[in-house]
């Protein structure tokens, strides 16, 4: 508990980040990228969602809207930039 702190960007913490990275793959049981996100569950979410959306954001302008409007759900349009 009296240890001094390992800053973010000193080469102790990327040898941290790296081990627990390789511990996370052995756990997982994969040889591919492990992330690792510095968020709560909601940030994580996000992020997922967010990225989802880049691919599918005509998809859910063209039929999303029209389709919660249809339900009786209060929906405001998203307007995507081109």
């Amino acid at each position: 508990m009296a240890e001094p702190i390992v800053h973010h960007r000193s080469p102790q913490f990327y040898a941290v980040v790296a081990e627990v990275e390789e511990g996370l793959k052995f756990l997982f049981q994969t040889k591919n990228e492990v992330l690792i996100l510095v968020a709560s569950g909601t940030g994580a979410m996000e992020g997922a969602v967010t990225n989802f959306l880049s691919a599918l954001e005509m998809a859910l302008k063209d039929l999303g809207y029209p389709v919660a409007l249809g339900a009786g759900v209060k929906a405001a349009e998203l307007v995507f930039s081109s």
